[in-house]
């Protein structure tokens, strides 16, 4: 059906789900618009695209190939025969396994309305033909016998199942089990169709978890209180242990007796909904029909919770792209406050401190159930975190953890094929590579390979975006870095910025590249302090210029001569306003091409031979030699 929605709210919504792939036509005006929504599990391809239908190819590891056809017929009749053509020409030589559903906006029989003329009229009898064209048989559906309304009383009130669900002889031999539902319609005027290819199957039972939506209810916490009120003997672990294992069977004593499962509460509630909503236009009881819907949409926010809480995915946004890197530096002071005993505020701070509905354990108790009921638990937590740490003394069921592998491929057959779940490394010899230098004889590049039980070749010539091999010039082998840093500034919008919020940029992109690159290779890098013990015109600090000084004299007589005067450092930038008053446009030129460090720091000298700024001897020679062949080609 249409979903009335921009392309932003599909996406919320994506989120909102945990469903990492969506497809969206925005809407026109304030009606149209149309939407798919899949997860990894599928791979689908768009085949096409447009305000009234979405063709789609899927498949999966536990399903065979098949075509999936969304479809909004035209609200308006005399265009409605333009998409019964698009359809008859998509399902003109398609055998395989398709299934199209949607918001047709046409039906098939007098006996699918009710109000209204309910004779058969031209656009009827041409979604026939489309039908028996593209060989589409509806699967019927269980529910409300209409799925659109009006909302009108009495004589002007009409119901017309619009919304089917359609497939190919071959789709519905592939699912002979499949079933559709009509659902209640709430806060809208189409009612929501759910297709079960599995027939409605159900699983076995699962394990005890605190489900956070049991916090909506008023007499949640007077269970916890009650759950956690025995007074077990023994050991701090121990007492603790056993007041978690009694949390169990008191909650799940209190979710049968009082709160009630969720789903079977909002399908009774539907059920009565669609008895009332499945009667002769305006007939309904209208304030019974209101208060059904009010206690649904309090079921239906539990169960959105209770979704939430299986899913534990927390979505995030960068607002603006760009990373921050940190180096933590920890004295002997601050270790010494690290190891020690925290006291029960600090405690306190780091369990609410926690993701709510995150590391979820066997005990079936989320960090939510001990920040919610803190005033009930806190005791028995400070105590065993204290012991713990005093003691080093480890509770083997504290211990306990929910292992799930993630794997690397589909159909993964052996362990290794599956994402590592401890925090040690390992060589993987199935992706490692070795590599000789050039003059190694074949006999030896064999020997270590058979003893190592690793190939040996050229291998790759990078590696997360980095040379494997280095040269003897490392300008060329990092050239690239230049240009990548160029590439990721071409997309922001510097013509909006100010001359200040341009060099935050650049600074914040160079550096993020710079330090990944520093972080795996020794790289000489150039540094530029404060100012505060350089005299602009006396010392040797530009470094663009013959003797690193500066070549013409000052232009204006100003009082000040450090350099950190020129400085703006609050923003880290140069005062170009100031300085182009002071120094000849040579100079200047040669100024403007000194990168500031991103924040202030000392001055500090550095030796101008070596890129890495260290004096040697022999780069005191090579210096002199420059100089010397410098003065030989000045001379006549």
């Amino acid at each position: 059906m249409e979903t009335k929605s921009k392309e932003r709210k599909i996406l919320s919504l994506s989120r909102k789900l945990a469903i990492e792939h969506y497809l969206c036509v925005e809407p026109q005006g304030a009606s149209g618009g149309l939407a798919m929504l899949w997860n990894s599990k599928f791979q689908v391809q768009n085949l096409s695209a447009n305000n009234r239908i979405m063709d789609f190819h899927a498949s999966s590891n536990h399903m065979n190939p098949f075509f999936l056809t969304s479809v909004y017929g035209d609200p308006i009749p005399a265009l409605r025969q333009a998409v019964w053509n698009k359809l008859e020409s998509i399902g003109a030589n398609r055998n395989e396994r398709w299934i199209c559903f949607g918001d047709f906006n046409s039906y098939v029989s007098w006996h699918k309305k009710s109000g209204g003329r309910t004779t058969i009229t031209k656009d009827v009898t041409q979604f026939r033909e489309m039908l028996n064209s593209c060989h589409l048989m509806d699967l019927g559906a269980h529910g409300p016998r209409y799925t659109w309304r009006n909302n009108r009383a009495g004589p002007t009130g009409i119901q017309i199942r619009l919304d089917r669900v359609l497939s190919n002889s071959a789709w519905r031999l592939e699912h002979e089990d499949a079933v559709v539902f009509v659902k209640p319609e709430i806060g809208s005027d189409h009612n929501p169709i759910i297709i079960d290819t599995e027939g409605n199957a159900t699983h076995g039972p699962r394990s005890f978890h605190f489900e956070a939506m049991c916090l909506r209810h008023s007499g949640c916490s007077g269970v916890a209180a009650k759950a956690w009120s025995i007074t077990p003997t023994g050991t701090v672990d121990h007492r603790l242990k056993e007041k978690i294992v009694n949390c169990k069977p008191t909650f799940q004593k209190w979710n049968k007796e009082t709160f009630g499962n969720v789903h079977q509460k909002i399908n009774s509630l539907m059920k009565d909904l669609e008895i009332l909503q499945d009667g002769e236009a305006g007939s309904t009881n209208q304030v019974r029909e209101k208060e059904i819907i009010s206690a649904s949409e309090e079921e239906l926010s539990r169960q959105e919770i209770m979704f939430q809480q299986k899913s534990r995915i927390e979505w995030t946004m960068d607002k603006n792209g760009a990373g921050i890197s940190t180096e933590p530096m920890v004295d002997s002071t601050l270790n010494a406050a690290l190891c020690e005993i925290p006291s029960p505020d600090e405690i306190k701070k780091a369990i609410f401190s926690m993701g709510p509905l995150k590391a979820p354990g066997p005990d079936g108790l989320p960090p939510i159930f001990y920040q919610k009921f803190w005033e009930v638990t806190y005791s028995e937590v400070v105590d065993f975190v204290i012991e713990f740490l005093t003691h080093n003394r480890r509770p083997e069921a504290m211990n306990d953890t929910f292992i799930c592998l993630i794997p690397k491929c589909p159909n993964p057959e052996t362990v290794d094929q599956f994402r590592p779940i401890t925090s040690g490394q390992a060589v993987n010899c199935e992706k490692s590579i070795l590599t000789f230098s050039p003059n190694t004889p074949p006999k030896i590049k064999r020997w270590f390979s058979k003893i190592l039980k690793i190939k040996h070749g050229a291998g790759p010539q990078k590696y997360l975006g980095l040379p494997t091999l280095l040269g003897l010039s490392k300008v060329q082998a990092f050239r690239e870095i230049g240009a990548k840093t160029a590439k990721c500034l071409q997309g922001w919008k510097h013509q909006l910025l100010s001359q200040a919020g341009k060099e935050v940029l650049i600074k914040s992109v160079a550096l993020l590249m710079n330090n990944f690159v520093a972080a795996h290779f020794k790289l000489s890098k150039a540094h530029h302090g404060n100012g505060e013990q350089i005299h602009k015109w006396a010392d040797n600090w530009i470094p663009g210029n013959p003797s690193f000084k500066i070549q013409y004299p000052r232009l204006e007589d100003y009082e000040f001569d450090r350099v950190s005067q020129l400085i703006d450092v609050s923003n880290m930038r140069w005062k170009f306003e100031i300085m182009q008053d002071i120094f000849h446009p040579f100079d200047l030129a040669a100024i403007k091409q000194i990168h500031l460090p991103l924040f202030p720091r000392e001055d500090r000298q550095v030796w101008t031979g070596p890129r890495n700024g260290k004096f040697t001897v022999k780069s005191a020679y090579e210096v002199i030699c420059m100089a010397q062949r410098s003065d030989d080609q000045a001379q006549p």
